[in-house]
This record gives structure tokens, sequence and C-alpha cells, in this order.
């Protein structure tokens, strides 16, 4: 753990961490390290549009509310009858109470990946509603590997992987059915989430702020987000029991087993459902619907809308650290982008008025960028504005990300 992080540790005492032990062959652990620990402050510590009200824990429209960081242990050898609760001080608020679903796994063999999936079950110990209850993906380095969120990874034999290639192609997934024969989205079990890279920073700097994130700490794009137990509103009420589906792919000739990821946890707004890789948009907006969500987030290049949702277009969520190129700021007389063997020439301009655009469709001319890569950058305006000072940053596909 960073030597920031490892501070925040030992500022708080020992009945106001949360430790969750489970049972497995590894011996994983389940961290819970408090938001306003050592400051005489509540875990729920305050973000933008919640400032002055410490003892929030319920988020409303427009607000996101960080708990703390936890690590998350994901597996075969993760057993539920291991899993010990206790609640979180001075001001409990929630706690994971057991594996509600074991992890349980399909052999795809068109693609030869592993879809694992494993379901924890949370209770709100709170008097209020866990609104949008969310696990960020976090890496922190140097104990986080390779860029990932990935704390540690073990093969079929109990050894550590510790190549950073092989942990990138660890892929976050909606959850399986109990007992998959195919390849599908479980609607119970479908709790991925993407994030705009704005959304992460957002989360990054208020757990900075509340002392739990590492000073070289990086919040990821991509997460799961709880829902209660057995059902899909995104609302926990209080002393309610909620589940989370924590899923991922990897290639089956990986070897890979088990697993433990970092993350900030934070309540989250508004309600969201995220597209998840190989499922239709069709199905995204059936559990949208459920769900009572605003927002759809479509992972991928096609150019589908969630007619009657607000769709963000996450082309590729940043799942490590490295997968952004280096940006271009656009000046008075454009500039150059060496991305591979091409080179990309921005030009200068103006985009017309519009409520969003990218600068690959809205320059003039628009700008060519070659494959693999794609643009990050969106922009939401009301008039026509300058294409001279806004930033260009393009993005390398994740490993298992299909790049057309």
């Amino acid at each position: 753990m960073s030597e920031q992080r490892g501070k925040a540790r030992k500022a708080c005492p020992a009945q106001v961490r949360n430790c969750l032990r489970l049972s497995s062959a590894g011996s994983l652990a389940l961290l819970l390290l408090l938001a306003g620990c050592g400051q005489g402050k509540s875990p729920a510590g305050a973000l933008a549009g919640n400032a002055g009200n410490e003892n929030a824990t319920s988020s409303r429209p427009g607000q996101r509310v960080t708990l703390g960081h936890v690590e998350l242990p994901v597996g075969p050898d993760v057993l539920s009858s291991g899993l010990s609760g206790q609640g979180l001080a001075p001001d409990s608020s929630y706690q994971f109470t057991r594996v509600l679903v074991p992890y349980r796994s399909y052999d795809d063999p068109s693609t030869q990946r592993r879809y694992g999936s494993m379901t924890y079950e949370i209770k709100n110990l709170s008097s209020s509603d866990l609104n949008n209850f969310t696990l960020y993906a976090a890496n922190n380095p140097p104990s986080d590997i390779g860029g990932t969120a990935y704390h540690s990874v073990t093969d079929v034999n109990n050894a550590s992987i510790t190549d950073p290639a092989v942990i990138r192609t660890l892929r976050p997934e909606n959850g399986l059915p109990v007992n998959a024969t195919s390849l599908q989205t479980d609607p119970m079990y479908a709790d991925l989430q993407a994030f705009t890279p704005a959304e992460a920073g957002t989360i990054l700097n208020a757990a900075k702020t509340a002392g739990v994130a590492g000073a070289s700490e990086t919040v990821l794009e991509y997460g799961w987000v709880a829902r209660i137990e057995g059902g899909t509103s995104h609302v926990i009420p209080p002393n309610g029991l909620g589940q989370v589906t924590i899923a991922y792919s990897f290639p089956i000739s990986s070897n890979i087993k088990n697993t433990r990821l970092s993350f900030e946890v934070a309540l989250d707004a508004p309600v969201r459902i995220t597209r998840g890789y190989g499922e239709t948009t069709a199905s995204a907006v059936n559990r949208a619907q459920a769900a009572g969500a605003s927002q759809v987030a479509l992972i991928g290049t096609d150019t589908d809308t969630a007619a009657g949702y607000t769709t963000l277009r996450l082309k590729y969520p940043k799942l490590y650290v490295g997968q952004d190129q280096p940006s271009l700021t656009l000046g008075s007389d454009g500039g150059q982008l060496k991305l591979g063997d091409a080179t990309v020439t921005v030009p200068k301009g103006t985009v017309g008025s519009d409520t969003s655009f990218d600068l690959t469709t809205s320059a003039s001319p628009p700008m060519t960028i070659p494959a693999p890569y794609t643009v990050v950058n969106t922009y939401n305006v009301s008039a026509a504005q300058p294409v001279d000072g806004l930033p260009l940053t393009v993005r390398l596909p994740h490993p298992a990300q299909d790049p057309t």
C-alpha cells in the first residue's frame, strides 16, 4: 500500500476500522479504510454539492458521497461461511455480511474466455437510504499491479501472477446466471458501471480530501453498483439488504483463479445502467426501465442510442493506467499528434452550436484517428466554440476490447 494509505490506517483507532476476514486458500482479507479517519469526521465525507453535511450517507440527484476504500476478493476459494461483518464506527453506514452467491464461471468456446461472477450481500445499517452504492475500481501503486485495480492475482496452482500483460487481460463484465450454459447477461446480476474521465476524477479528488486515497492513486473508469437484494432498485433502505455482483472475464489460457481488487466506495447519482461487452442495447434499455434509470452508458464504438434515456458514449473506459496516450492542446496553428505509424494533423477552427461534440467529427476539417486509437474528449456547448485551446486525448483499447 502507499505511504499515505499507511498513514491513514495508523491515524484510525482500531475500533474505527472494519476488517472482514474470509476463509480461503489464499487467506484473502477484506479491508475497509474509512473516509474521515483521524480527522474527527464521520466515514461519509462530503463531496461537491454536499459540503457542510459530514454525516450524510444518502445521495440526492447531482450529488456523490464518498464512503471509503475497500479491497474485495473474488474467486472460487472465497467461502461464504468465512465472512463475518462488523458495523462501521463512528457512524455505521453499511456492512458486507456474506457472499450471497458463490463464484461461478463459464468458459466460452467462441471467445476462449472464462467469465466469472461473485455476488456479495450488503446491509444498510444507517437510518438513511443508500442510493447507488458504487464500487469504483482504483489503482494504488505500487501495491496494485500494472496500473490495474488488481491488488493480487493467483493461478490454478495458487501461485501469484505478477505479469502486468496477463493481469491487463482481465475485463469487467456484467454477471452470469448462476448455472450458465451459454454466454448471456443475467439482469439480476448485471451490475457493471462505466464512468466518464471527469466522474472518475471527482471521486479521486473526494477520496484524497477524505484521506483514504494514496498520493499516486488513480480512479479508473469502471466499477459495479449495488441493488436491493433480489430486486432491481438501486436504493437500499435503512436496515435493508442489498447485493452487488463483481464479474470479469479473462483468457482461459491465463489460468487465473483468485483475485483481489481495490475500490473507492461512493454513493453515486443519478441512476445509470451500463451496457456490457456483447450485450445488446435493447437488453440494457430493458434493465434501465426496471431500475428506474435516467442514463444508459454504452461501451463500444457503435453508434446506437438508448431511446428515452440520456445516452453516454464511452468507447473505451480506462481499465488500467497507461491506456491514455500523450494529449495535445490545440493552439492557434493547430498541431500534430503521432499515433503509432500515423501522424494526425489537428486543425484549428470553430465548432458550431451543438449539445455535444468530439474533435474528430466537429473540427474543421474533421480529423481522422487511425485504429485502434479513439478520442476520449467530448465537449458540451450551447454556442459556437473555438477549437483553439481544447485538449485532445486519445486512448488505446484495453487488450480485450474490440478496436473495431
